[in-house]
Order: C-alpha cells, then sequence, then structure tokens
C-alpha cells in the first residue's frame, strides 16, 4: 500500500477499487516508467562525460558518446550516431569551439 499511496500517487480509493490485474499492471507500468527514467538519467551523465573528455581524447578514439561507454541495455541493439541540426552544431562549435567531424578529426570553430 505505501508503494500505491506513497509513490505511484493513488487515491486509497481507487487503490481499493483495483482489481489484483490492475494492480499489477499499474505496478508494471510504475516500474517502467521508473527504469526509463533512470536509464536516461545514465544516457545523461555519459553525454557530459563525453562532451567534457572530447578536447583531451586523441583524435579518432571518441566518436560518439556510445564509444565512451554502452549501457547493458543497449547491448545486442545498435545506437543510432548522433546527428544534429546544422543549428545545432553552430551553437556546439561556438560554445565550445572545438569538435570532430564524421571521421574522428578536430576542427577549430
Amino acid at each position: 500500500m505505501a508503494l500505491a499511496i506513497g509513490q505511484m500517487k493513488l487515491d486509497p480509493a481507487v487503490f481499493y477499487d483495483m482489481s489484483l490485474k490492475e494492480w499489477m499492471l499499474a505496478q508494471q507500468g510504475f516500474f517502467d516508467i521508473e527504469e526509463v527514467k533512470m536509464q536516461r538519467a545514465w544516457e545523461i551523465a555519459r553525454w557530459q562525460s563525453y562532451i567534457g573528455a572530447l578536447p583531451y581524447a586523441k583524435q579518432g578514439k571518441l566518436t560518439s558518446p556510445t564509444s565512451l561507454v554502452k549501457f547493458p541495455w543497449e547491448k545486442g541493439r545498435e545506437v543510432e550516431a548522433d546527428v544534429y541540426s546544422p543549428e545545432e552544431e553552430d551553437y556546439f562549435i561556438r560554445k565550445f569551439g572545438k569538435f570532430s567531424d564524421k571521421d574522428g578529426k578536430f576542427f577549430n570553430a
């Protein structure tokens, strides 16, 4: 009941009116959302680490955030390469001054 009322924010009347199947589905949905939030937080940390390590990496070593670390939930599936719009690329170049192209070669802004 602590999970239902405390973390899932269900009204006690709604909780008591649920069948066991409805409760199991609600609980599974809640944990699925929590897992996605956790994965997203790790992916953000990886992106920040990638940006921070990029100026210090040897040319061609860090080609994408996934070249830094690949998470267990990504194993067995290919992660698409990061694709940025021209506006995003311009912003990153102005912000950080140095980037690598698709071949891993560095260029200055």
